[in-house]
């Protein structure tokens, strides 16, 4: 529990990745996690393989931004606490946000559905923004830039690598 609570930390602006340990095992653990959670709410739409395929790509893509951020600003070290981070952060999100919206799209709730899905997004783009503002010691304005490039970027790449059928 104090894992999760570091988390929520994390999504509450309280605390940010250099409060992760960098740790190979918890990472591993995190990935674990992540790999699973994203895959479990993506298979009732495309299925079991096509989510497990789906979540590997996206969650490649995420660890080479990453990787990509850190090389840039000379900081490597950090990868582990921004990996950590970064997916953690996600998956909480995901566990906590998701299932509320897809029981209100089970009720046909298709513009309360819209606003609380744009809600999730936006916060979390900010925690994004918030976590890569630690990893790379930049203004929060720098922060907001890359999570909002790679929002959008991560949605065009995967609707075009895995269109919707």
């Amino acid at each position: 529990m104090p894992l999760l609570k570091l988390f929520l930390d994390i999504c509450l602006y309280r605390k940010g990745p250099q409060d992760l340990p960098a740790s190979g095992f918890l990472f591993r653990l995190v990935l674990a996690a992540y790999l699973a959670l994203g895959t479990l709410l993506l298979a009732p739409d495309v299925g079991w393989p096509q989510a497990a395929l789906q979540t590997a790509t996206e969650t490649v893509m995420s660890l080479a931004v990453v990787a990509a951020l850190l090389y840039t600003v000379n900081r490597p070290k950090r990868f582990l606490q921004m990996a950590i981070a970064w997916l953690g952060t996600d998956a909480l999100i995901s566990a906590l946000g998701i299932p509320p919206l897809q029981l209100l799209a089970g009720f046909g709730a298709g513009e309360l559905l819209g606003i609380l899905w744009l809600g999730l997004v936006g916060w979390h783009v900010a925690i994004m923004a918030h976590i890569v503002r630690h990893a790379l010691s930049q203004p929060l304005p720098i922060g907001f830039v890359v999570a909002v490039l790679y929002t959008v970027v991560s949605f065009q790449l995967m609707a075009f690598l895995f269109p919707a059928p």
